[in-house]
């Protein structure tokens, strides 16, 4: 795949990430949150999540956005980083969804 990303946002410690997933119909704030799966584990979830529009972090909304390419090419990089900062963690991940997962 060579596909530009876009362009992203971090924390200090790189567990939490933002960019903007953009088409001709809409801009979709995301954030990618890396969380440990227990509180002292090396191993943390990364959850891909739509801010709606109260504000509220949503992984069951289905955007179709027609970017899914420049999103994947993003989390890919987003990966990167989480692990450039914490080079002896694990991360798990999985779809809410047998196709999400598929995809995934």
């Amino acid at each position: 795949m060579n596909v530009k990303p876009y362009a992203i946002s971090y924390d200090s410690k790189r567990v939490t990430f933002g960019f903007q997933s953009v088409s001709n119909r809409q801009t979709i704030e995301k954030i990618v949150l890396f969380s440990p799966i227990v509180e002292t584990a090396a191993v943390f979830n990364l959850a891909l999540c739509d801010l709606d529009e109260n504000g509220e972090l949503r992984d069951d909304i289905v955007s179709n956005n027609d970017d899914l390419e420049k999103v994947m090419a993003t989390m890919i990089i987003i990966i990167g980083l989480f692990f450039e900062a914490n080079p002896d963690k694990k991360v798990f991940f999985e779809g809410n969804s047998p196709a999400r997962t598929r995809l995934y």
